[in-house]
């Protein structure tokens, strides 16, 4: 997953910083901390909370300790290449975004894996159960044991 410090998000969200801690204290936006202790967010959180995120400014990725990308935030510059670099930032946030799809897709693999297999073992208990559950079969009669029990 592609997670951001809350300061870089400050960026890309179309909200004022207080208001973004507001939300994410209150926990309406899923927030987490890293290895360091920062508070961090998802981008597709982000995304999911505020629509459409900024892609003004020059942003660019890389690998934190834990091993999840973020998305390092950098001020824009006023120089020609505006229009480069937001293109730059669209394609991270797409890659970023194929990324957590190619995880999701996975994930969701194993998931189904999981819900056959505790769907066998279902149907297994309840098979037991049933059995247990029967009532004890009737003796049929005859005449023999009539007789035996007469005497």
């Amino acid at each position: 997953m592609s997670k951001i410090l809350m300061r870089e998000a400050v960026g890309l969200v179309p909200v004022e910083r207080a208001a973004l801690y507001r939300h994410a204290r209150s926990g309406e936006l899923s927030t987490s901390k890293d290895a360091q202790g920062r508070m961090v967010v998802d981008v597709s959180e982000l995304q999911r909370y505020y629509g459409q995120l900024n892609t003004n400014g020059n942003g660019t990725q890389k690998e934190t300790a834990d091993g999840d990308n973020c998305i390092q935030v950098d001020t824009p510059d006023n120089t020609s290449n505006g229009h480069q670099n937001t293109d730059i930032k669209t394609q991270i946030v797409i890659e970023l975004m194929q990324q957590q799809l190619e995880d999701t897709k996975s994930e969701l693999a194993d998931a189904k894996d999981r819900e056959k297999e505790l769907l066998s073992l279902l149907k297994t208990a309840q098979e037991n159960c049933k059995l247990l559950m029967l009532p004890k079969p009737k003796k049929k009669f005859s005449w023999f044991g009539y007789l035996r029990m007469k005497k």
